[in-house]
C-alpha cells in the first residue's frame, strides 16, 4: 500500500506544522475535471527546517550535510549543516531585502 508507506515516512521522518488531510489525491480522467496529483494535501511544512535546521538543533551542525563534486575529479567540497545554514540565511536575506519575497 504506497499511501500507507508514504504516510508512515512522512509522520516519522518529517516535521509538519499542519498535518495533511489526504496522503494522495488525484484525477487522471480529464472527463472528471483537470488532471492532477496532490501529495499530502492540506499539509504545511518547512523544507528548510526539515533539511537543515533540525539537524543543527540535534547537535549535528558540524556533520557533513552533503558532498559536492565538480566535473574535475579534483574539484570537490563537503558542506556541514552549519555552513549550509549560513548560505541559506544569506540567500533568504537577498530574497527578502532585494527581491521583496516574504
Amino acid at each position: 500500500d504506497p499511501q500507507k508507506f508514504w504516510a508512515q515516512i512522512a509522520e516519522n521522518d518529517f516535521h509538519w506544522e499542519e498535518k495533511w488531510t489526504d496522503v494522495l489525491s488525484y484525477n487522471f480522467d480529464h472527463r472528471d475535471g483537470p488532471i492532477y496529483t496532490r501529495w499530502f494535501d492540506g499539509g504545511k511544512t518547512n523544507i528548510c527546517y526539515n533539511c537543515v535546521d533540525r539537524h543543527i538543533q540535534n547537535g549535528n551542525g558540524e556533520k557533513v550535510a552533503f558532498y559536492w563534486e565538480g566535473n574535475d575529479v579534483n574539484e570537490a567540497q563537503q558542506w556541514t549543516y552549519n555552513q549550509l545554514h549560513t548560505e541559506v540565511c544569506r540567500l533568504a536575506t537577498v530574497l527578502q531585502d532585494e527581491l521583496g519575497v516574504k
